[in-house]
C-alpha cells in the first residue's frame, strides 16, 4: 500500500507539519503563492522535523 512507501508517508508528515506548525495556511491566504509559502516556511519545517529524528518530543 502507499502508507508502506517511505516517501509518501515524509510527505504527508511534511505536509501537515507545514500547515499546523508554521503560518503556511496565511501566508496562503494573504495572496502569496504555494511554491513561495512553502520557501517561506520551510526552515521551520526542517527544523521540527530534524529535531523529531533525533528523538525529542517536545518544541518550543
Amino acid at each position: 500500500t502507499g502508507t508502506d512507501d517511505p516517501d509518501s508517508v515524509r510527505a504527508a508528515v511534511t505536509d501537515s507539519v507545514r500547515r499546523i506548525d508554521t503560518d503556511y495556511d496565511d501566508l496562503l491566504l494573504t495572496g502569496i503563492d504555494r511554491t513561495e509559502a512553502q520557501q517561506k516556511v520551510q526552515g521551520r519545517v526542517d527544523d521540527i522535523l530534524n529535531t523529531w529524528s533525533s528523538g525529542a518530543t517536545v518544541l518550543d
